[in-house]
């Protein structure tokens, strides 16, 4: 038996990581951490011609522009804008800082040291700090400090913000985020707004931060971004909804009758429009939500962010996403009471007997997602609080990739809750607008285009036309070949035409995974006015269709839960972390390509070698992923050590079988991006 050998280096940061590995029965890997015994003179010689072409090239990176400090005082956009000379003698203020490579630990610790916070990290190699200007003048004394300079007030104002700034007339008023600096009282600052006419519509302050949601003039957003405090201000987002057959696709059948597997003992957060009649008493609640003896509500908490009740009185968006999630299909068939979901006629979620923690989040009355705080860490913390490990959002911005203050909550609240996973929606702005048979890239919404979070896309379901029930949507996708002959959903290994594709304007590769989001059947709010996809052929009045990135991502949802309940039960018995889950799903999804469209000039998904910006790394195989077919088995690492720039952690491993594909999944929770920097890595593995 051919036997093959191998090592992983994963090199530089302080992070949270996972590696994980599906390999044949025989082998197995042995962990060695190296740190300053393994720098040898020759990677010692390697990093200094890397540096050496480093000081090159070296620039300061905007979302808005990139310069080179020492030849420029800003981007060319910039250098237009009001100017920050100095700060008076004795006062604070906040300033870039730019080595001249990259940042070793020490070299923080010796801002610190000096009298420096240290806030964001820009490319290449510098840093908010606040200062002083004594210490000003000792920072720029460190030998490594190639510039320092003040973080001036048109740096703050989000790169489409300057746009519409200076295309709009005066006067106009808008709706705007205002960030500030940690540890920045937020009283002075709404004080400085009321004084410009402005209007403060709502602020979250969670620990030491605090956002603010304003209404003001155009005109006036030059002064608020010269307010000492404030980091960044951009246009606040309008959130959009991203609105059995499905199960099967999925391979979680399998899951559940063979390995027994149904969510049990897992929480999920829902924040959503409603949930059915807005209570958790069982008179009030669809049956699929109880636990199947008639006497038990999986539901344990159904939080009004708005305060006009929690029921689901508009389309029933929060109901059926729910449902999605963890409905049971008590009420077409199944039999929950003795964990038996086998009949395929029931319209089951994928984690049919886990707990739910709901947040109503939408206004009755206007339909406006009004309960999304400012900070979404707000938001986060309420559902942790009532212990839900696992949160699922299928609503968000259209934002065409930028890397917005919601997509970095989205990593701060990862980063500081390692075993918090979080699952947006990649948005429907899917088009074709140039005509050529394949949709157009750069389409993910925010908070989407976080690191940190398991962004979906939406494939096909299979419900053709003729099946049975009829299709709340039995027609085809719109205008133009190839779209125009394709049915929404009768081929599973396709992809939905309106599902958002990628990349980030940061160059990050999204949406992360997709599943079916066309034709989905889930749970019907008894008291909404709009039955989303429609009824089709469905029988009574507790189900409906629908489709969206807002139907495929609770489906995800409730994947995750069954692999963190794999982790957690015997006999593995671990807590694992967001990032383990992730890598499971990621490591072990299918390849659609080429895409119901085959190839040629309108193959809707690349060719492997995967990820792409279409499926990301493929449709979720659940039983796959933990459950791989022999011989292939599955090994992983949960890292909560940290590394810091330059040291290594290797994996030396054994294959037993050389016919069988090795795939290595290596995740990391990253510290969060900056918006000031229009997001991007800070650890690059």
């Amino acid at each position: 038996m051919e036997k093959r050998t191998g090592r992983l280096n994963v090199k530089k940061a302080v992070l949270f990581v996972v590696l994980l590995i599906l390999i044949t029965a025989i082998g197995g890997f042995l962990p060695t951490v190296a740190g300053k015994k393994l720098r040898s003179e020759r990677l010692q010689k390697k990093r200094s011609l890397v540096s050496k072409r480093l000081k090159k090239s070296i620039k300061i990176r905007f979302a808005s522009g990139e310069f080179d400090p020492l030849m420029k005082s800003g981007p060319d956009r910039l250098a237009e804008r009001s100017v920050t000379k100095t700060f008076a003698q004795g006062e604070t203020g906040y300033y870039l800082v730019q080595f001249d490579g990259p940042i070793r630990a020490k070299q923080k610790k010796k801002l610190r040291k000096l009298g420096a916070r240290v806030f964001d990290y820009l490319p290449d190699f510098a840093f908010i700090v606040k200062m002083n200007n004594e210490t000003r003048a000792a920072v720029e004394s460190m030998q490594q400090v190639r510039w320092v300079g003040i973080y001036q007030p048109a740096f703050r104002i989000g790169p489409t913000l300057a746009e519409t700034m200076t295309a709009e007339k005066a006067y106009s008023q808008g709706e705007f985020i205002v960030t500030l600096f940690p540890g920045e009282t937020s009283d002075p600052i709404l004080q400085q707004i009321e004084q410009l006419d402005g209007e403060v519509l709502d602020v979250s302050e969670y620990g030491s931060r605090a956002k603010l949601k304003i209404r003001l003039g155009l005109e006036n957003l030059e002064t608020v971004s010269k307010i000492n405090g404030v980091r960044w201000i951009e246009e606040a987002p309008v959130w959009q909804l991203h609105n059995n057959v499905a199960a099967v696709i999925m391979d979680a059948y399998d899951v559940w009758n063979t390995h027994n597997f149904y969510g049990a003992g897992q929480t999920v957060a829902v924040a959503d429009t409603g949930l059915d009649q807005g209570s958790t008493v069982l008179a009030n609640l669809h049956d699929d939500f109880e636990d199947g003896t008639g006497v038990t509500s999986r539901v344990s908490q159904i939080i009004d962010r708005v305060g006009d009740g929690a029921d689901d009185v508009n389309d029933g968006h929060g109901t059926h996403v729910a449902g999605s999630v963890l409905g049971n299909g008590a009420r077409s068939g199944s039999n929950p009471a003795a964990s038996d979901y086998s009949n395929a006629n029931s319209y089951i979620g994928i984690a049919p007997e886990a707990t739910l923690v709901f947040q109503a989040v939408e206004n009755n009355l206007t339909g406006a997602l009004s309960g999304i705080p400012p900070d979404l860490n707000e938001l986060f913390n309420e559902a942790n609080l009532h212990d839900a490990k696992i949160h699922t959002n299928s609503w968000g911005a259209s934002v065409a990739g930028l890397y917005t203050s919601y997509s970095e909550d989205v990593d701060q609240f990862v980063w500081n809750n390692k075993d918090f996973l979080i699952l947006f929606s990649a948005g429907n702005d899917g088009v074709d607008a140039d005509g050529d048979g394949v949709i157009d890239l750069v389409s993910i919404g925010s908070p989407a285009t976080a690191k940190n979070c398991i962004t979906v896309g939406a494939s096909e379901n299979y419900r053709p036309s003729g099946s049975t029930p009829t299709p709340g949507i039995d027609g085809n996708w719109g205008i133009g070949l190839p779209f125009s002959s394709d049915h929404v959903s009768d081929d599973a290994t396709g992809m939905a035409a309106f599902s958002s594709r990628g990349p980030c304007l940061d160059g990050r590769v999204k949406p992360d995974i997709v599943a079916p989001g066309t034709n989905i059947v889930s749970t019907r709010s008894s008291v909404a006015t709009l039955p989303l996809w429609g009824q089709g052929g469905l029988a009574g009045t507790d189900y409906t269709f629908s489709g969206g990135t807002s139907m495929s991502t609770p489906l995800v949802a409730g994947a995750a839960t069954l692999v963190r309940e794999f982790y957690t039960s015997p006999p593995i018995s671990i807590t694992p972390s967001a990032a383990l889950i992730k890598a499971t799903l990621l490591n072990g999804a299918f390849d659609m390509s080429p895409g119901q469209y085959g190839t040629g000039s309108d193959q809707e998904i690349p060719d492997p070698p995967r990820p792409n910006n279409v499926e990301g790394w493929g449709r979720v195989d659940l039983e796959t992923s933990i459950f791989p077919t022999a011989p292939k088995t599955l090994r992983y690492a949960d890292i909560t050590t940290s590394l810091d720039t330059g040291e290594s952690r290797i994996y030396n491993f054994t294959v037993g079988n050389g016919t069988i594909p090795l795939k290595a999944t290596l995740v990391w929770s990253d510290y969060p991006g900056s918006t000031i920097a229009g997001g991007g890595l800070v650890n690059d593995l």
